[in-house]
């Protein structure tokens, strides 16, 4: 049997190679459990040898005593060996020796984690007094992917009838790698039906062939760029990217998400599924096609006008502004407007070669309700118009919304 047919057919597909520099390699060395500057001098050192803390300081430009707590840090990882010398120089294990050590101490960490709740949750219980159930609706802003794909993997174990999927490209596959869909096979020996929908032109055959043994697979032609991943759960709770992973470390820290259970998002979102299953064989005409693709340059054009029209009525109007949540995500709008000294005006536009449907306003209302205390107001501006569907959500959640074309 060849290496390939041992291993699952997610791990068959073929990564793009990549030039690394080394403020990537810093990047991914911090997914090991390294901070910004040990990454760094542990590069320094495996790639130049032995050397002094002296050196090191002058090298890299750090303080000498940063790099001698740096070095204690990594000497307690057990990355660092110091020789007799004096001055004493510094050096690090081989990488290799030194990954699959920093992974073997990720493992036992979450060993020990695991051995110990058992024990915290006792002591929880003893002191903690549960308040009365009450079934309420709840929005959570999530950030990270680990922190993502931990509750995707928690939603999809309690499933009790049905999951409903969509992914598109690596992202299919990242659910499938971080386990929350490893256990298709589990789930549908529990008569739990899943459905997926990704698009069509995606490499990964053989890891797509895999989910069809176990799961519903349906595929897209195109894909609208307002058209999110998401996942439902028996229609009863939804997680929303709102902004996706990316490939790079950095982009897997700033991913965010929206988890809620309220019925009116879900359902929402649970009725654009079934649309998007209803078209997952058609072909966009040329006509949408280049309609679709004119999109953001007419949604460029329409920030700049509006912020030239804030101006003139004596606001400072500025293009593409953050704003920092509750929850310590930074989000970003289309255009802000202030009186100097006063809270925003936060804008968002949406645009669509129809109209505009359900999740622009879905994380529209997931940004507003994250940074209400920060700002005087938020409005969403769509054209041409709002589906039905969309615009009943909107009055709702009580989104104040500007129809350029009604």
């Amino acid at each position: 049997m060849t290496d390939e047919a041992k291993n699952p057919p997610a791990s068959k597909v073929n990564e793009e190679v990549e030039t690394y520099d080394i403020e990537s390699l810093t990047e991914e060395l911090r997914e090991y459990g390294l901070t910004s500057n040990e990454s760094r001098v542990f590069l320094q050192l495996s790639r130049f040898g032995p050397d002094t803390a002296s050196a090191m300081s002058r090298s890299l430009g750090l303080p000498r005593t940063e790099v001698y707590s740096i070095i204690s840090g990594l000497q307690s990882k057990g990355l660092i060996e110091s020789s007799l010398d004096r001055p004493a120089k510094f050096s690090v294990l081989p990488i290799r020796t030194s990954l699959d050590l920093m992974i073997e101490t990720q493992r036992n960490r979450a060993v020990l984690l695991e051995r110990g709740k058992e024990q915290l949750l006792r002591r929880w219980d003893m002191m903690h007094v549960p308040p009365p159930e009450r079934e309420s609706e709840k929005l959570q802003l999530l950030k990270g992917s680990e922190q993502i794909y931990a509750r995707a993997s928690k939603m999809i174990e309690r499933a009790a009838g049905k999951v409903d999927v969509v992914a598109f490209g690596p992202d299919l596959l990242r659910l499938l790698n971080v386990g929350a869909l490893k256990n298709t096979r589990r789930l549908r020996r529990r008569n739990i039906a899943i459905r997926i929908l990704t698009d069509r032109g995606h490499r990964s055959h053989e890891a797509l062939s895999w989910f069809e043994e176990h799961a519903q697979v349906r595929r897209v032609e195109s894909v609208s760029s307002f058209v999110p991943h998401f996942i439902i759960v028996d229609e009863n709770e939804l997680l929303m990217f709102t902004k996706s992973p990316g490939r790079s470390p950095a982009g897997r820290r700033e991913a965010t998400a929206l988890w809620t259970n309220g019925r009116t998002l879900v359902q929402s979102m649970a009725g654009l599924f079934k649309e998007m299953q209803s078209k997952a064989t058609a072909r966009p005409s040329p006509q949408e096609e280049k309609m679709a693709a004119s999109v953001q340059s007419e949604l460029s054009e329409i920030r700049k006008r509006l912020a030239r029209e804030l101006s003139m009525v004596g606001l400072d109007a500025k293009e593409n502004i953050e704003v920092t949540g509750r929850s310590g995500t930074t989000h970003r709008f289309d255009l802000g407007a202030a009186i100097e000294g006063s809270k925003p005006i936060a804008v968002d536009l949406a645009l669509d070669a129809r109209e505009v449907g359900v999740v622009p306003v879905i994380a529209f209302f997931a940004k507003k309700s994250d940074i209400e205390s920060s700002i005087s107001s938020a409005t969403l501006v769509v054209k041409p118009r709002l589906s039905s569907g969309a615009k009943e959500l909107a009055q709702s959640y009580g989104i104040r919304v500007v129809e350029l074309n009604p």
